[in-house]
């Protein structure tokens, strides 16, 4: 018998970038485990890039729910004409509590029902970034009681490249320690964040599983080497 999840992805296609691909292969790979997805996520106006290729990776009979989510950063381009660049690039930062999409987070939430009332899923998986995902996730477990998987493609408040205010890292903290230890299973993507998860949570290391990310052999067919006199590297 297949079992639903419901896929918690901000970023999925036809959205194009590095955010998508993971989300987009574990949905087309999970029915060959005896599980479908069912998505929720953002619309296509919510994507800077867009790859429709990548739709081909999404079995046909997926059920997509996608909620608007309004991205400050849409705005860019009118801040940019104005030269207000930097203005937008502070209101920006100052909404990285935990990040500019906790909005769509909060205007998900009837999304969600709607979806857990159709298609009955058996848990509910969020991945990260954006880590609003995961406080809909939270949400999600702890109104419907539905085991929550956390999946964190990047690192939360001790990623130092983030822009946060002085007592914003802090929040971040807070706000990343209470999904870790509400979270029924931790999944990322590499042994130095299984690592640092696991010391922030305090969590046994067997609560968090590695996968890590790599590629599709489906869109890399095997080719003959060629032959050539010239020595090329392709990165």
């Amino acid at each position: 018998m297949t079992r639903t999840a419901l896929f918690l992805a901000y970023h999925f296609p036809p959205a194009g970038g590095p955010g998508v691909q993971r989300s987009a292969k574990f949905v087309k790979y999970l029915p060959a485990f005896g599980w479908q997805a069912a998505v929720l996520t953002a619309t296509e106006q919510d994507h800077p890039v867009l790859d429709h290729t990548l739709a081909r990776d999404i079995p046909p009979q997926t059920p997509i729910y996608r909620v608007r989510a309004y991205d400050i950063q849409m705005l860019r381009p009118q801040f940019e004409r104005l030269k207000l660049g930097k203005l937008l690039s502070a209101i920006n930062a100052a909404l990285y509590l935990p990040d500019t999409h906790r909005l769509w987070s909060f205007r998900a939430r009837s999304a969600a029902r709607r979806a857990i009332k159709a298609e009955q899923p058996a848990l509910v998986y969020s991945t990260s970034a954006p880590f609003s995902a995961h406080l809909l996730g939270f949400w999600v477990h702890k109104t419907f009681g539905l085991p929550w998987v956390a999946d964190f493609r990047d690192p939360w408040s001790e990623d130092d490249l983030l822009p946060y205010y002085p007592g914003y890292r802090a929040l971040n903290r807070a706000m990343e320690r209470r999904v870790l230890l509400a979270a029924d299973h931790i999944i990322t993507v590499s042994e130095p964040l299984v690592e640092m998860f696991a010391r922030l949570s305090g969590r046994p290391r067997q609560d968090i599983t590695l996968i890590e990310n790599g590629y599709d052999e489906d869109d890399v067919p095997a080719l003959p080497p060629p032959h050539t006199a010239r020595f090329t590297i392709t990165y």
